[in-house]
This record gives C-alpha cells, sequence and structure tokens, in this order.
C-alpha cells in the first residue's frame, strides 16, 4: 500500500484559478477542476492537480474501471479538518472510447 505524503497546508491570498494553473503549463497531464458557478455556493472551490506519481492509461479491453479500482486501494490518504471536502484522490479524463467498457452494442 502507497501511503500519500501528508499534506502541507499554506493560506495563501486569493488567486484567480485560471491565473494559479498558468504554474502548471510545463506539466502534460495537469488539471483545473473549476465549477465556476457563484450560485447556491457551489463555486466555492477550484482544485489544480498536476506531477501525478501514477499515469493510468487503459482502453476498454484492458478493465479500465478494475485498474481504477485496484489503484485507489493501494493508495490511502487522510482528510485534514477544515479542509475542502476534495482533498487528495485521482484526477482525470475519460474519453468518449471508453463507451465500449460500459455498453457492448452490435457490431455493424
Amino acid at each position: 500500500m502507497h501511503i500519500a505524503q501528508p499534506l502541507h497546508v499554506q493560506p495563501i491570498p486569493f488567486v484567480d484559478p485560471v491565473d494559479a494553473f498558468e504554474a502548471f503549463a510545463d506539466d502534460p497531464v495537469a488539471a483545473l477542476l473549476d465549477s465556476a458557478d457563484a450560485v447556491g455556493g457551489r463555486g466555492r472551490y477550484a482544485f489544480l492537480a498536476g506531477d501525478p506519481y501514477h499515469v493510468l492509461e487503459a482502453g476498454a479491453e484492458d478493465d479500465p474501471f478494475g485498474q481504477l479500482a485496484r489503484e485507489l486501494a493501494r493508495v490511502r490518504t487522510e482528510s485534514v479538518p477544515g479542509l475542502p471536502p476534495f482533498q487528495t484522490g485521482a484526477v482525470g479524463v475519460l474519453g468518449y472510447e471508453l463507451g465500449s467498457a460500459l455498453e457492448r452494442l452490435p457490431e455493424r
């Protein structure tokens, strides 16, 4: 089991998430999760992720969801009280082609 490093929290003045994301310009797998919704408090958080310890690439024939479940089970993280609900975890992209892992359609 991989135990993630403890979170280090450093409060900073507000920075626009898009501007902050520029710091990840050289990271080919960086991600910005920004709700950009100011209604009802749903847009409270933005998350930036980069420099992953692991990149999971799988095709539909590789059981991508099984691979993801095994990877998530392998890593343990601890939450820090008072921080946003999503503190660590997996961030990724699911491509259109993944549909074939979810639904079997007849061949034409």
